[in-house]
């Protein structure tokens, strides 16, 4: 945990120019190359790579959903432009963490992708992103739904269902309100509706907001 919180530090601190769809996308590519090879990367200390990378930033307490989406979900705003300056930086922090990770774990880097960044299918890049990322985010929901990640928070959990609903819903990306003591997780999107979701003997279940003691579709059927 302390050296992801320096390696986010570190990376916060890289000052970029200004962002040209060229630059955008290679940043993106060159995320998602290593992202992937995260995803296929399993140690016996950490199991997999990505999965526990996914974890150690959830329960990072210096991070937002905003930067949680920006790193895994990759919302899907109307124009490149609308990614700002903290957009680039949040990918420059997930891809300097999980190098870093790696090289620990003495597996070879992919290299550093070029091509024609200027004409790549942004839409592509995003949903590439997040075909990786849902995974992973299953698999974690799913041991979580077994029992088999007791020290998740309902607080971490909470964030966990939000960005896996946010892989499938990336044109509207969520934000999340717990309610520890009801056991409850809100998801409101960019329109203001909300989703919430309660754990009843830690299996998660759609509920409506004014009979949230009856439990509907399942979490993990909508995974």
């Amino acid at each position: 945990m302390k050296l992801f919180c320096v390696l986010m530090s570190l990376a916060f601190m890289h000052v970029m120019a200004d962002i040209s769809k060229a630059y955008y996308a290679e940043v993106v590519v060159n995320t998602n190359n290593i992202i992937q090879k995260a995803s296929s990367v399993t140690n016996v200390v950490r199991g997999n790579v990505l999965e526990y990378v996914i974890l150690v930033a959830v329960r990072s307490t210096n991070l937002n959903i905003e930067t949680l989406n920006n790193m895994f979900t990759l919302p899907e705003l109307e124009h490149f432009e609308s990614y700002t300056q903290k957009f680039i930086n949040d990918q420059i922090a997930i891809h300097t963490v999980l190098a870093n990770l790696l090289r620990e774990l003495s597996v070879l880097l992919p290299e550093t992708s070029n091509g024609d960044f200027e004409n790549m299918d942004l839409k592509t890049l995003r949903k590439n992103r997040r075909g990786y990322t849902r995974k992973a985010l299953t698999n974690i929901i799913i041991r979580l739904q077994i029992g088999k990640e007791p020290d998740i928070t309902h607080g971490e959990a909470c964030c966990l269902i939000g960005l896996v609903i946010s892989t499938k819903f990336p044109n509207s990306p969520t934000t999340i309100t717990n309610d520890e003591k009801e056991h409850t997780c809100s998801l409101t999107n960019t329109a203001g509706i909300v989703t919430m979701y309660r754990s009843f003997g830690g299996m998660f279940y759609k509920v409506k907001a004014d009979s949230i003691t009856v439990p509907g579709e399942p979490l993990i059927s909508q995974l």
